[in-house]
């Protein structure tokens, strides 16, 4: 699983309410992967309630349902996941904050680990084909 979410810093005002990213941007996802983007708030009063939102092609944010916590979490990462986010948090004052518009960049294809466990997988497998291979040439040898 991979997390991505803020640090204190980027964003924070003297007394403003403001979220904040300090992630990459763009936050690179696998197909079927785990991912989530994280923002933190900056100087809110509790309660605060969150939405996170979905640039469309109409250029217009959309709200992403049932995400409203500080982060956005992407149970399996698909690509037509890819796209602008950002999320909007109101406190009990009803003061707003945003964060950055937040990009995520989906790559097709198998993560890094998958060519690690295919090619440990093949050396096991060859290994086996070669004592198999031994163990017959031996008995063929030796039954004369």
């Amino acid at each position: 699983m991979t997390v991505k979410e803020c640090v204190e810093g980027e964003g924070e005002g003297e007394g403003e309410f403001t979220l904040a990213y300090s992630g990459p941007n763009p936050v690179p996802a696998h197909v079927r992967d785990t991912d989530e983007i994280s923002v933190i708030d900056h100087n809110g009063l509790e309660p605060i309630t969150y939405q996170w939102y979905r640039f469309t092609e109409g250029k217009a944010f959309e709200p992403v349902s049932g995400q409203t916590e500080t982060s956005l979490v992407f149970e399996t990462v698909f690509e037509m996941d890819a796209g602008d986010y950002m999320c909007t948090a109101d406190d009990v004052e009803n003061k707003m904050a945003q964060s950055p518009v937040i990009t995520l960049s989906v790559l097709a294809g198998v993560p890094v680990y998958g060519p690690v466990a295919l090619t440990m997988l093949a050396l096991f497998l060859m290994a086996g084909g070669v004592v198999e291979i031994h163990g017959l040439m031996r008995r063929r040898y030796t039954s004369f």
